[in-house]
């Protein structure tokens, strides 16, 4: 495996969302999509080649760019972190 080019794996975390900044239309946007308080997810930051980043939701993928992304807020217990599972 070339050494450049990072594991996916650990580019992913779980956590509970506990704040989702933005718009009310934004917001509303995203609890429609599932992702609302209180519930957990699963981000993956490398899951796209380009400036997206993907939650894992009730069994769903949803994709955000990297601006919508960095609106939600997540409580990542020190346990959680997935690596390379």
């Amino acid at each position: 495996m070339d050494e450049d080019v990072p594991d996916k794996a650990e580019h992913r975390v779980r956590g509970r969302v506990t704040r989702i900044r933005g718009p009310g239309e934004f917001h509303r946007r995203l609890m429609d999509m599932g992702l609302c308080y209180g519930r957990m997810v699963e981000v993956n930051s490398a899951a796209s080649p380009q400036d997206c980043i993907q939650f894992y939701v009730g069994g769903r993928i949803l994709t955000l760019s990297a601006e919508e992304a960095a609106r939600i807020c997540l409580e990542v217990p020190l346990d959680r972190w997935i690596r390379g599972q």
